[in-house]
Formats: structure tokens, C-alpha cells, sequence
């Protein structure tokens, strides 16, 4: 038995050193990425803000949503659209830029590296670290929570982990883009920036371009609104824990449903606002939302990048 454990060790081993050898970039990349104290300080971050609500329950009970567990699940899934699009953000501004400014691309660009290969490795090695690093403050609370109000419900926890990764990923996403897209970091650090403050004018923006056309259905407005990154992340995570269709943070739609699920007193719900839901505001058109945030601006900027002279 010892010596099976012992050659599975072993033969772990081997295949992470097999895939360390094929994604030498990446693996170099997350290694140093660990190695950063901010990344932690981060960590931390999240961490502190996702268990605020933990606190907030244990001494005021009468102050949240009676889910327990499932509430610090949510406030988690907030606490990384507050503070992980920052983070994203700052990871990935000068993944491009910064090898850019120092001349070292050219370096790896002479080694069996593409220009594909290059970025896409090192988004892999940035995205493994910020995955990291947010997956280990969010178990970690989901653990403490475990041990205030008992377990929490698993597959809503697993898939708010997963979306939240993966909104984390949309950002860094968006900031790799700006990255290959302009030539200094400075420049590369304001597009997701803008992005993200623009999200509290995204409404107001979006109702003067419709006002605009002369577009006045409440239906198209909704949709409208929920095409930025962060009210689709809402709906999408809403969807998980099954709750109303709305954009509203989960933490905050949790404490307008009554205990019993049955009675919502809060607004922007979507059955409430027009009715009959149509297609384009069902939440999994909010999740591919995401996609598209995730995948067209990278798509894009690689496009520019393939062909941009960097010597």
C-alpha cells in the first residue's frame, strides 16, 4: 500500500514536471505571481470583506437574510465584484506593456515562442495565481461559515466559486486586451478602470442612447443595462442560488426575499417590471454575456497585436 501512495507521489510528479516543461512561460509567470506579497494582500482583502457579513449575522441576526451560510456564500460573490475586478484589473494592465517597455518580448519572442503562444501563456500563469489566491480566501471563508451556521448548500457554493473565477477572468480578460491593444501601461490600466467606473453611469449612458433612438420599452431598457459586465455577473450568480430575475446584488435581493421564499418586496425583478419575461432577459443570456466580455475584446486586441511591429 505504502509503495502504491509512493509511485503515485512520484508519478504526479512527473506529470506536473511534463506540464511545467510544455508551459514553461506560464509556469514561470505563476511561480513569481505567488511569490508577490500584493496578491495575498489581496487575498486578504477578500477575505475580510466576504466574512464582514459572516460578523454582521453572528452578533445582529436580525440584520441579514436568516440563510446562514448561504448569505456569506453571496457576500463573497459581491466582495469579488467590488474588489476582484480591481484586482483582475491591476493583474493584467501590464502582462503586454510592461514586457513591452523593458524590451524583454523581444527576448521570448526569439525562443519557440508565437506571439499566440506568448499570450496565451501569459494569461494562463496570471489567471492560475489570481484563481489561486481568490479560491483560497473564499474557501476559507466558506469553511468559518461552515463552522458558524453549518454547512452550506455545496452545489450553489461550487457554482458560485466557478462563475466568480470566471468573472475574475472576464476583467483580466479585458485588461490582457488593453495590454496587446496600446503601447504603454498607463494607457493599458485606463480602459478597465474606465470600465469598471463606469459602471455606476452605465444606466444613464444607456438611457440616453435609447432615449436617443426613440426606444421607450422597459424590456429593451433592462437588457441594456444588464449588457455590463457586473449586473450580468449579478443576474448569472442570482440565477444560481434561485433567486428572482434581477441585477440586484444576491446580498441584497437575499434580505428582500421573505423566509419563506415566497413573498419579494424588492425592486428590479424583472416579472414584476414587465411581466412576461422575453428570451433576452433570462439569466443564461446574462451568462453568455460573459463569455462575450471574456473572449470578443481579447479576440480583437490579438488581432492588432499579430500584426503590430514590436521590434
Amino acid at each position: 500500500m505504502l509503495e502504491g501512495m509512493y509511485l503515485n507521489r512520484e508519478n504526479s510528479k512527473y506529470r506536473f514536471r511534463g506540464i511545467a516543461k510544455r508551459f514553461p512561460l506560464a509556469t514561470r509567470h505563476f511561480k513569481t505571481k505567488l511569490k508577490n506579497r500584493y496578491y495575498w494582500l489581496y487575498g486578504f482583502i477578500i477575505f475580510v470583506a466576504g466574512m464582514g457579513a459572516a460578523t454582521d449575522l453572528l452578533f445582529n441576526p436580525a440584520s441579514g437574510y436568516q440563510g446562514g451560510s448561504a448569505y456569506v456564500i453571496a457576500t463573497f460573490a459581491w466582495a469579488i465584484r467590488l474588489f476582484g475586478i480591481l484586482g483582475a484589473s491591476v493583474a493584467g494592465y501590464s502582462l503586454v506593456t510592461g514586457d513591452q517597455a523593458s524590451g524583454r518580448i523581444r527576448l521570448i519572442l526569439k525562443l519557440p515562442h508565437t506571439r499566440w503562444k506568448y499570450v496565451f501563456e501569459k494569461f494562463l500563469g496570471e489567471s492560475l495565481a489570481l484563481i489561486t489566491v481568490t479560491s483560497l480566501a473564499t474557501i476559507t471563508g466558506f469553511a468559518i461559515s461552515t463552522i458558524l451556521y453549518g454547512p452550506p448548500p455545496v452545489l450553489p457554493a461550487v457554482e458560485v466559486l466557478i462563475v466568480q473565477e470566471g468573472f475574475l477572468l472576464v476583467w483580466l480578460s479585458i485588461a490582457t486586451a488593453t495590454s496587446m491593444a496600446v503601447k504603454t501601461s498607463r494607457r493599458a490600466i485606463a480602459v478597465p478602470v474606465a470600465l469598471y467606473l463606469s459602471a455606476w453611469a452605465w444606466k444613464r449612458v444607456m438611457n440616453s442612447i435609447l432615449r436617443g433612438i426613440g426606444e421607450q420599452s422597459i424590456a429593451v431598457r433592462l437588457f441594456a443595462y444588464r449588457l455590463e459586465p457586473s449586473r450580468a455577473y449579478n443576474v448569472t450568480v442570482n440565477w444560481i442560488f434561485n433567486l428572482p430575475n434581477s441585477d440586484l446584488m444576491a446580498p441584497l435581493l437575499m434580505e428582500h426575499v421573505d423566509p419563506n421564499g415566497s413573498t419579494i418586496i424588492g425592486p428590479r425583478i424583472v416579472s414584476e417590471l414587465v411581466g412576461d419575461v422575453p428570451w433576452f432577459l433570462s439569466e443564461w443570456v446574462s451568462a453568455l454575456v460573459l463569455v462575450l466580455w471574456g473572449t470578443v475584446p481579447m479576440l480583437l486586441a490579438y488581432r492588432r497585436f499579430a500584426t503590430t511591429d514590436i521590434a
